[in-house]
């Protein structure tokens, strides 16, 4: 048996021989992918240093196109392209940095035949080195009317996409990398991974397309207008489709961009008037004014008043303690207690008044015993003193400006609980994943919608009766803000804002060791009884049984999400979506001919869509393996 050897991957640099160049090669030859190349491009003529044929065991060619003179940033990136030998090929700049698993977790990623372009999210890193936040996120090609779908490195595409004519346009000084993948979208769909692969130095260089001394709006604008001009046909198009600008209008929305979001809007009213969702939405944005924010710039705390904020700690006063108040002491915002309760009693360590600045009380609420999680939990609320509230456990991180990032999110007035994503560490401290994002309510039926270090929320709903409830030693927390989704909205920040150590701990809800399946499931159950009432409105949505479907079929639990998908096609029985999940839904139960019935459907309305072809040429496979065992 012979191993396919994997495709050749060109990461290509655009080179003013600044001193980051060095980090950059090292990110660039740290892939885990085995199989690539870096090609640098000499865009500061013979004044570039000489570099190896090798750079820690990869390939190396510098190419200087022109010696005599500078690169435009448009010229020295088709220099790039003509010089590219891979299937795919990746731009990085000189002063940026790609994470080890940046090629291996987009080749890795699922995707259709016909996309040909695959991008994840970007870390953004200020000129100190800190993370403000991060960019790109799942959508359309909507976005690309108001910026880039992605950052020029955490974009991989295919040579074939260079072979068919898409070029850098040197009309463009900056926004090239925007022109191009413009130029990319009118070709191919993209594929969206939600991870962090990259990190971007906005404030490092000199394109004026960064922040801070790297930013020059009225270069950009003057861009923008030209590169809108160019497109006029492809953004007519898009615009054109009035659910996929709704799509657009509500990520922009969550994610704190109010201009854009209220572009999208109005363009949903103008294709159809009097949308009663977009009118809403504009209402809203029009009832709490905010300053425009940058297109792609993370939001930046603003004090002029303060709030003030409890950080709530139950605690076991476990050695991770004293990492867990550092973290909340290093928060950004300026108005912060610190909130302990003992929950193992009088054997609770002494701790001081005040820790690294910050005001800090001790409580201990039942000295003789241990508390478990809820009463614990309802200990800290009755001592908390903030308007706005957040746990954190004794084991777990906040990042520096995780308060700060979620009081400066817009947010309506409904909206009294704010949460951001949570970076998942193992039991050595290797990140693996993430939790958090933004849903609908209905996503509290099947599982939190954040974790608790990642949520904020205000005191005003401890007033009206929100606790923990005694009778779920596990899950609490997510009892809790069902307790509070009955009685506000939920406002999704998208940056990563904290770190959950979900394999350490003695829960029974995290990860690995830390797991009870047993006690997952009971309580899960539990938690559906308690409160059947606020979900039964919300499962009788076609929208909401065609999202819980999904979520039963990604755990491989298909009879489960049959009960959710085929009511949905009840009351839906032309969505397409709904068709597609209880198609694939009953090929894994074995329900082959409802399956071929359902997927046929959908290849009728969508007849070009891969995805649906891809499935039915599943669907063909299962049935034969089935008849051969037979």
């Amino acid at each position: 048996m012979t191993v396919a050897t994997p495709p050749l991957v060109s990461i290509l640099i655009r080179s003013m021989d600044r001193p980051t160049l060095t980090r950059a090669l090292d990110s660039a030859a740290a892939q885990t992918w085995p199989n690539l190349e870096i090609v640098v491009v000499a865009a500061n003529g013979a004044a570039h240093r000489p570099l190896p044929d090798a750079w820690k065991g990869r390939p190396l060619r510098l190419v200087r196109a022109q010696p005599e003179r500078r690169l435009a940033r448009p010229d020295a990136a088709n220099v790039a392209l003509q010089a590219a030998r891979g299937k795919w090929l990746n731009f990085l700049d000189d002063d940026d940095e790609l994470l080890p698993q940046h090629l291996a977790t987009l080749l890795a990623a699922p995707r259709a035949q016909d996309e040909r372009v695959v991008f994840s999210r970007t870390r953004v890193i200020d000129a100190q080195g800190r993370t403000l936040g991060h960019v790109s996120h799942a959508g359309n090609h909507v976005q690309l009317y108001f910026h880039s779908r992605a950052t020029t490195c955490a974009l991989l595409f295919q040579r074939s996409l260079v072979d068919e004519g898409v070029r850098f346009d040197p009309a463009f000084a900056v926004h090239e990398d925007h022109d191009f993948q413009v130029g990319c979208a009118t070709r191919t769909p993209f594929r969206y991974v939600d991870e962090a692969t990259c990190l971007w130095h906005a404030q490092a260089g000199d394109s004026g397309c960064g922040f801070g001394a790297n930013a020059d709006a009225a270069l950009r604008t003057e861009h923008v207008l030209r590169l809108r001009s160019k497109w006029d046909a492809a953004f007519r198009h898009w615009l054109g489709d009035a659910e996929a600008v709704w799509s657009a209008g509500r990520q922009y929305l969550q994610g704190g961009d109010r201009v854009a979001a209220r572009a999208c809007f109005e363009q949903v009213l103008h294709l159809r008037p009097g949308d009663a969702a977009a009118t809403q939405a504009l209402a809203a944005i029009a009832s709490q004014p905010v300053a425009a924010m940058s297109d792609a710039a993370p939001a930046q705390a603003t004090h002029n008043d303060p709030a003030l904020v409890s950080i709530l700690i139950r605690s076991m006063d476990r050695p991770t303690l004293e990492r867990a108040l550092d973290s909340a002491a290093a928060q950004t915002w300026p108005n912060i207690e610190l909130v302990v309760v003992a929950a193992c009693g009088s054997r609770h360590r002494a701790l001081p008044e005040t820790w690294k600045g910050r005001q800090l009380r001790l409580v201990f609420p039942h000295p003789d015993r241990n508390l478990p999680r809820p009463d614990a939990a309802n200990a800290c609320l009755d001592a908390a003193r903030g308007a706005w509230l957040n746990f954190l456990d004794d084991d777990d991180e906040l990042l520096p400006a995780h308060v700060a990032t979620l009081l400066s999110a817009p947010r309506t007035p409904a909206a009294r609980v704010v949460y951001a994503r949570a970076r998942v560490h193992d039991q050595h401290g290797k990140a693996v994943g993430s939790v958090g994002f933004a849903s609908y309510p209905v996503q509290l039926y099947y599982q939190n919608r954040s974790h608790p270090a990642a949520t904020l929320f205000q005191r005003s709903l401890v007033e009206e009766g929100a606790r923990f409830d005694p009778d779920f030693p596990v899950y609490e927390d997510h009892d809790f803000f069902i307790n509070c989704a009955t009685r506000c909205e939920f406002q999704f920040v998208d940056a990563t804002t904290c770190i959950w150590n979900a394999f350490i701990g003695d829960s029974g809800a995290g990860h690995g060791g830390n797991s009870d399946d047993a006690q997952h499931a009971f309580y899960h159950d539990k938690l559906h009884r308690k409160w059947a009432s606020f979900f039964a409105p919300l499962l009788g949505q076609p929208e909401t049984l065609i999202y819980v479907g999904q979520q039963y079929l990604r755990e491989n639990d298909p009879e489960k999400a049959l009960a959710y998908l085929e009511r949905a096609l009840v009351a839906r029985p032309d969505d397409i979506n709904a068709l597609n999940l209880a198609g694939m839904a009953n090929l894994r139960a074995g329900n082959f001919d409802r399956a071929e019935t359902l997927l046929m459907q959908a290849r009728r309305m969508l007849p070009d869509h891969a995805g649906i072809r891809s499935n039915l040429d599943l669907l063909r496979r299962a049935r034969a393996a089935a008849a051969q065992q037979q």
